[in-house]
């Protein structure tokens, strides 16, 4: 059984991906007070899951701000990176710490690159080979999207989960041009918290999800916007899940359909929901 973890770490993104196969992936990794902390979840509910492959969607301090103790005290085989040009100091510090442990193999993947994990496919959609310029937000633009499909070989059935990190119109653009007829997913991680800028109607058309998942914490931003809550209603077929509301959100999956499961005292350290 497949694997899903949307973590609650407040305004920002950790996702933990459990492949049938034994290996497990992390995508982003923020770091909040009161919360759970990615590596907490790690080695406490998930009982010291070693790491496959670290992906970092984009450098944003939101995205990597718990991605360094789990490079100092969890075995992780490789991280994929954007090779995007970002400073700041969480960043400079992040890559410092992966400097380190130069057993890490670090990758910059890009669209078309595909990776099996057993039965199972995930596939880059962005960035392109070249990084999008002069858009509203081209750190955003160029973070790493990707789609996750679950195989059921019996019945030669499949579902899948696209993960938007904090991608915005311009990558959602390039996305559709290259991969238009492949965006249909039934679990779909909306693009940047909620943001205006990355979420449109004809993109959720074209997705079609059974369940969105926002992940998102108090902010100063405005996220999620309302007129983005109220398409996302509209064209999402069964329920919208919010971390900031519902708490850390998993699912699993069979292949055949996504399961939704929620489990106590995850979303805040020493408490329950």
């Amino acid at each position: 059984m497949f694997r899903i973890h949307f973590l609650d770490v407040g305004q920002g993104d950790c996702i933990i991906l459990q492949f049938e196969n034994g290996r497990s992936y992390i995508i982003d990794g923020n770091e909040v007070a009161e919360k759970i902390t990615p590596i907490e979840y790690l080695t406490s509910v998930l009982r010291g899951t070693q790491i496959e492959t670290i992906v970092v969607t984009h450098p944003h301090d939101d995205h990597i701000g718990g991605l360094n103790q789990i490079i100092e005290q969890v075995p992780v085989r490789q991280v994929w990176l954007t090779n995007y040009p970002y400073r700041s100091y969480a960043y400079r510090r992040f890559l410092s710490v992966l400097a380190q442990n130069s057993e890490i193999r670090v990758i910059f993947p890009r669209s078309g690159t595909s990776v099996s994990e057993g039965k199972d496919l995930i596939q880059i959609l962005a960035p392109p080979p070249n990084l999008i310029r002069g858009t509203h937000s081209d750190v955003n633009n160029a973070s790493l999207v990707l789609k996750v499909t679950i195989a059921h070989l019996e019945r030669r059935a499949s579902t899948s989960a696209l993960l938007g990190a904090d991608a915005e119109f311009g990558s959602w653009a390039s996305i559709v041009l290259e991969h238009g007829s492949d965006l249909q997913a039934n679990l779909f991680k909306l693009s940047h918290h909620g943001s205006g800028f990355g979420t449109y109607k004809d993109l959720l058309a074209a997705i079609r999800p059974k369940y969105t998942v926002i992940s998102v914490g108090s902010n100063n931003y405005g996220h999620p916007e309302d007129w983005v809550l109220s398409i996302v209603d509209e064209f999402t077929s069964d329920r919208v899940f919010r971390t900031d509301i519902n708490g850390t959100c998993i699912f699993e999956s069979d292949g055949l359909e996504w399961r939704y499961t929620l489990t106590p005292a995850l979303s805040r350290r020493g408490r329950g929901r």
